[in-house]
């Protein structure tokens, strides 16, 4: 058998927090590891045993590649203020502006300082809060549960995340759902957040730059970086839940 939950192998784990969001009895927490990632970690005095947490992890049931008919767009956004405001284009928010609706909600990745986190906003003015890369994987929190419970009361769902948190949605959800949007970011692995927080420390007297430095992995930041036994989330490179 695969996956974190069976064997404790990290590389087995994309900290997607499915798992602990399927837990009908909350007998599961994302912790921080030495690193900086997120675990499941089970508590065994209040889990009973219903599977839950295996039939939803993205490693044990990997969601199927699009193999055939790939297709690729590319362009930029018409407004100059959305360019100002984004990373790669402006393509998330011509996605999102052209779905939206009055009973719509939009999941996306928001910063607080270092702290990269998903949470949702149903105020359209609202979505430059999910715009610009964020080199860090995003606490997902409840935003499963959330985004399941808008769309069994008929709400308009987009979710924008990278292809583990998008696979850990699908799986939570089972399957695909009428009213869901999903906005799969492609990824190329996961820094660990104690070296960013390294990073951002020497840096902290100039937020204006902050985010930019911390793209790079500077040479000062070495030792960390080979303390913490390596740079990138164990579960690594190729992406095993992306599926294109």
């Amino acid at each position: 058998m695969i996956g974190y939950l069976n064997t404790g192998a990290k590389q087995e784990c994309a900290g997607c927090g499915a798992c602990a969001n399927a837990c009908p009895i909350g007998a599961i927490a994302m912790q921080q590891d030495q690193e900086g990632f997120y675990y499941p970690v089970i508590n065994s005095d209040k889990c009973v045993h219903c599977n839950r947490c295996h039939a939803v992890c993205p490693i044990e049931n990997m969601p199927a590649r699009h193999i055939d008919n790939k297709l690729a767009y590319g362009g930029t956004h018409r407004s100059r203020q959305v360019l100002g405001q984004s990373t790669s284009g402006g393509a998330f928010t011509a996605i999102a502006t052209s779905w939206w609706r009055p009973d719509s909600m939009v999941f996306g990745a928001a910063t607080d300082g270092l702290r990269v986190y998903h949470d949702c906003i149903e105020d359209i003015s609202q979505l430059n809060r999910f715009c610009k890369s964020k080199y860090l994987q995003s606490d997902m929190g409840n935003c499963y549960a959330r985004a399941g419970e808008y769309l069994r009361h008929g709400r308009r769902v987009l979710f924008s995340g990278t292809p583990c948190q998008i696979a850990g949605l699908l799986a939570y959800l089972g399957g695909d759902q009428e009213n869901l949007l999903c906005v799969e970011v492609v990824c190329e692995g996961v820094p660990t957040p104690t070296l960013w927080t390294a990073t951002g420390n020497m840096y902290k007297k100039n937020t204006a730059v902050l985010w930019l430095k911390l793209t790079t992995v500077t040479s000062s930041c070495a030792p960390l970086a080979k303390a913490a036994n390596g740079i990138f989330r164990a579960c690594g490179l190729p992406c095993k839940t992306a599926k294109f």
